[in-house]
């Protein structure tokens, strides 16, 4: 459930260190099975030997007790019998190797069913460790975790020496049966010696001698059985009490695991679906709120909308408006160009008549005149001079109201182009917050899709891990 990841995560100690142990532990146990493997394989040849021995040494007897019933008709039964009781010491002793392989065998079942144990262990420690991912921290089951996990280490610490003990008592054990193959060795030497003496010796008294030394030996093998079967049923007994103390601990330690672990699973599925909840009520609260802004910026969009509307109105009746200035600055143009021509012609009059003047006054002088006729025409003269200067002030006068009225124009025309630049200027402005307000709606619903995909996501992980937990928790715990 790696992770996570809704996953809790724990603030305790990760658990390769336990891993590692167990491995080591585990390979501790693969050596003690080897041992136990080679000591079997050892038993067997040691059980064949003996066997071969045994029909070696009843070969010889028979041989011995026909020489001797041959040279002096007497039949000893004492060998016979020791024999026989030989016989049954090693029936006895394979016997003994039976049990000593079952019970080998039933410890390494008890192994095999503690590996499994350990595996159960391992997948719920992985169990623990893939919650990490689930969100918040809650520090409230590292104590129980790191108590659980001492006390693992505790137990696969004691049973760790146990196995170390019984690694030595084995080793002492094959110390022993290497000295005992050893003088099986030497026995074979000595039978070897009885029968090259039984074939060419002639002399009874030798054969009995080197009999009655065959039967020490013997007696001495006898005895080594003896204290190996002792041996035998110690390490029998420890193996027994060993598996019984084993067995009890792990059964209590099972019990006690399989208790916390139902424990701390009920709680995490408490919390887990506590925490679903409230990320499914965030989400909602989330929703809303951007519903909200989102309902919000659409009424800031109608509203830009409609002042962009507005705006626009306003810069077409601007237009408008300039166009209509346009036209009558034109046509002021127009009058002005008609007056300016007028004033022109009333100067070429003007003039005209002051030519005119003067050469009026050159014939008076010429034609001498009378003065009151001189005087009656250069009064009139001068009434149509000033006549036509107060036609030409009237046209300067109203050619300076004509140049205010183009001033007043031309002032308004500029004002109304700072207004027209000014509201544009304001709409490009609009037009970028629009540009800006769509992008962000634009990343609004983007973000919402995502939110909407990650709650699903979400949702689906979260179905998954439960399935998931309920599907290991049943697994492992029922089993």
């Amino acid at each position: 459930m790696e992770g996570g990841k809704h996953p809790y995560s724990y603030a305790c100690a990760t658990p390769s260190t336990s891993k590692k142990r167990k491995l080591v532990q585990l390979e501790n146990v693969e050596e003690e099975e080897n041992e136990l493997k080679d000591l079997k394989v050892e038993m067997s040849k040691m059980k064949q030997l003996i066997k071969e021995q045994q029909k070696t040494i009843y070969n010889q007897a028979m041989t011995i007790n026909s020489l001797q019933k041959n040279d002096n008709g007497i039949c000893d039964t004492s060998n016979d019998d020791s024999i026989l009781q030989e016989s049954s010491n090693m029936t006895k002793i394979e016997n003994e190797k039976k049990k000593f392989a079952t019970e080998i065998a039933e410890m390494k079942s008890t192994m095999d069913a503690e590996a499994k144990k350990d595996n159960k262990i391992k997948e719920l420690e992985e169990l623990l460790s893939s919650i990490k991912n689930m969100k918040p921290d809650p520090e409230c089951f590292n104590e129980e975790i790191q108590k659980l996990k001492e006390e693992l280490q505790t137990t696969s610490q004691n049973y760790g020496n146990k196995i170390k003990d019984l690694k030595t008592q084995l080793d002492s054990k094959k110390y022993s049966e290497d000295v005992h193959k050893k003088r099986i060795f030497d026995l074979e030497e000595d039978n070897k010696q009885l029968t090259n003496i039984v074939r060419h010796a002639s002399n009874g008294n030798t054969l009995k001698a080197m009999i009655n030394e065959r039967n020490k030996k013997i007696k001495e093998l006898e005895d080594l059985l003896e204290m190996k079967e002792e041996d035998l049923r110690d390490l029998g007994s420890r193996i027994t009490n060993l598996e019984a103390t084993y067995k009890d601990i792990a059964k209590k330690t099972i019990a006690e695991k399989d208790e916390k672990y139902n424990k701390l699973f009920t709680e995490n599925e408490k919390k887990m679906k506590f925490m679903i909840a409230e990320i499914q009520r965030q989400f909602e609260n989330e929703r809303k709120k951007y519903k909200e802004e989102i309902d919000e910026l659409k009424d800031t969009v109608a509203d830009v909308n409609k002042k962009f509307s507005d705006e626009r109105k306003i810069a077409f009746q601007y237009t408008n408006d300039v166009r209509v200035l346009k036209a009558e600055n034109n046509k002021l143009k127009v009058t002005v160009a008609d007056v300016s021509k007028k004033l022109s012609e009333e100067q070429k009059l003007v003039i005209w008549y002051i030519n005119e003047t003067r050469g009026m006054k050159a014939k008076i002088d010429k034609q001498k005149i009378t003065v009151t006729d001189l005087t009656k025409k250069l009064s009139d003269e001068i009434k149509s001079v000033i006549q036509y200067k107060s036609g030409i002030q009237k046209y300067k006068e109203e050619i300076d109201k004509l140049k205010i009225t183009v001033d007043g124009l031309t002032a308004k025309v500029s004002e109304k182009k700072q207004n027209i630049i000014f509201h544009l200027s304001e709409i490009g402005k609009l037009l970028q917050k629009i540009t800006v307000f769509e992008k962000n709606v634009a990343r609004l619903k983007s973000r919402i899709e995502e939110l909407e995909q990650k709650e699903l996501e979400n949702d689906m992980i979260v179905d998954k891990k439960i399935n998931n937990l309920e599907a290991k928790h049943t697994v492992t715990f029922y089993d």
